[in-house]
């Protein structure tokens, strides 16, 4: 652990005549305690020049030992002297204050303009003088210009206009109609035409019909039974491909409980319109009536 600064005495010596003054007055530490109102280890550590008397201990010790106390020097935000000091920029003695090394602001400032660096503005190419080794830009307004440029996208890649400060380098379109005008082919108010294919998530693939868009290989099976199919009734593919949903590939498939349970194929079913309940048997699905 470091060890603690001390503040440097305003007088040095003036501990030794203190107790010089109450050697000679006869005091020990004890009765001049007393007399002063304070403490012994006080007093003990103004005799060691470990600290100074405060104002208000002044007068106490002026009529007991009959001593004068040197006044300390005090700045306007009343910060006591630290004594007499030397200047580390200029070499000029003045007062010092609780850890001030110089005699001003120029000579503070000083030290610092030896360090600066200087550098080139990457935004308008002008040399500038900084003390920041990673400072690339000589004011905000060249670093938001700047900033601009470094993106890797600066303008629309469907319009062609400028982003608006690209807060995120992925950004590539100015709007959400020129990302969809550029990844589907167009945006247009009017509806997509009946027989229309588009490729959805985990690789299935959705029909436009008169009703609007469904799964196409549902849509088919429906085509192919003629009517509606059920909650409980899934649709297999044989060749495991979702998007191949020609009928021949496309096997009917009904689930009697909830969640993701296995199903069973509609020609298994032991009765037509089967509503038999599951159970579990060493792991296997297994169907019984009622």
């Amino acid at each position: 652990m470091p060890a603690r600064k001390v503040r440097p005495h305003p007088f040095p010596g003036f501990g030794a005549r203190i107790k010089q003054a109450r050697v000679e007055n006869g005091f020990t530490l004890v009765s001049l305690a007393s007399a002063l109102g304070t403490s012994q280890s006080l007093i003990s550590l103004w005799e060691k020049d470990a600290c100074f008397p405060s104002d208000r201990h002044r007068e106490n010790i002026k009529r007991v030992l009959g001593m004068d106390v040197p006044v300390v020097h005090r700045n306007p935000k009343g910060r006591v002297s630290s004594g007499e000091t030397t200047c580390p920029t200029c070499g000029k003695g003045f007062i010092g204050y609780y850890r001030q090394r110089y005699c001003s602001r120029e000579c503070s400032f000083k030290p610092l303009r030896s360090k600066l660096l200087n550098k080139r503005c990457r935004s308008c190419h002008q040399i500038f003088q900084t003390d920041r080794d990673c400072q690339k830009y000589c004011s905000n307004g060249c670093a938001g210009v700047g900033i601009r440029t470094d993106y890797p996208h600066t303008h629309c890649e469907h319009c062609g206009e400028a982003l608006p400060w690209p807060r995120l380098k992925k950004k590539r379109f100015c709007s959400r109609k020129c990302s969809a005008q550029h990844h589907h082919g167009g945006w247009s108010k009017e509806p997509s035409p009946i027989g229309s294919r588009r490729e959805v998530s985990e690789g299935y693939v959705k029909v436009r019909t008169a009703v609007g868009w469904e799964l196409e290989h549902r849509y088919v099976m429906e085509q192919k039974l003629g009517r509606a199919l059920e909650k409980h009734e899934r649709v297999h593919h044989k060749n495991g491909n979702r998007a191949d949903n020609r009928p021949e590939n496309l096997e009917l498939w009904k689930r009697k409980t909830g969640g993701h349970a296995i199903g069973v194929r509609a020609d298994d079913y032991h009765c037509p319109g089967c509503r038999c309940q599951t159970i579990a048997v060493t792991g296997i699905r297994a169907f019984v009536p009622h």
